[in-house]
């Protein structure tokens, strides 16, 4: 990504003196030396995580055509380290395991295969056997889906059951119950 030496420097600084405790049933662990990555809720560790992020996103865009929804095409949402990616053919299929793949190469990241599902949204995909999907989970079309918490199923109507309770988790999470 070619960056600075000096901002480089200034990262490396920030993370290389960290020290962890672990607490188990009540007591705190001596402290140890953490050798990768950074603290979880760190004001740093989401902006570097976005940054190390972007470049996959952006190649995406690039590489695949997405589903057109009223001749707008949907390829790809983000938000945090969730990704949902829209594809129409093998061809983006391909794109998008190809870009995954050097993306994963060039920055260490690893996907996380038990939380990752395909969601076919016709039956000509259903049908289709796509390279190196084999050990993914392939939504099951007759449940709901659930994307950042909200109920759905595959044509984007929502769950009315769904609604109590995720209006429950957001007064408690707002502190509002």
């Amino acid at each position: 990504m070619n960056f600075d030496k000096k901002f480089i420097s200034i990262i490396n600084t920030l993370f290389s003196i960290q020290q962890a405790h672990i607490t188990a049933n009540g007591k705190i662990s001596e402290p140890f030396k953490v050798e990768r990555g950074v603290r979880q809720g760190d004001l740093l560790s989401s902006l570097l995580y976005i940054i190390a992020f972007n470049p996959l996103l952006i190649a995406l865009q690039q590489r695949i055509r997405g589903i057109y929804i009223s001749n707008q095409a949907f390829k790809l949402a983000a938000y945090a380290d969730d990704l949902t990616v829209g594809i129409s053919s093998t061809t983006d299929w391909y794109n998008l395991i190809d870009t995954i793949n050097k993306y994963k190469k060039a920055s260490n990241a690893k996907i996380n295969k038990h939380k990752t599902v395909l969601v076919p949204l016709t039956e000509n995909v259903r049908r289709i056997q796509l390279r190196d999907a084999e050990h993914l989970q392939v939504h099951n079309t007759n449940e709901p889906l659930t994307i950042l918490g909200y109920e759905t199923d595959t044509t984007g109507t929502s769950a009315k059951s769904s609604w109590p309770k995720l209006t429950k988790k957001i007064k408690k999470n707002c502190f509002m119950n």
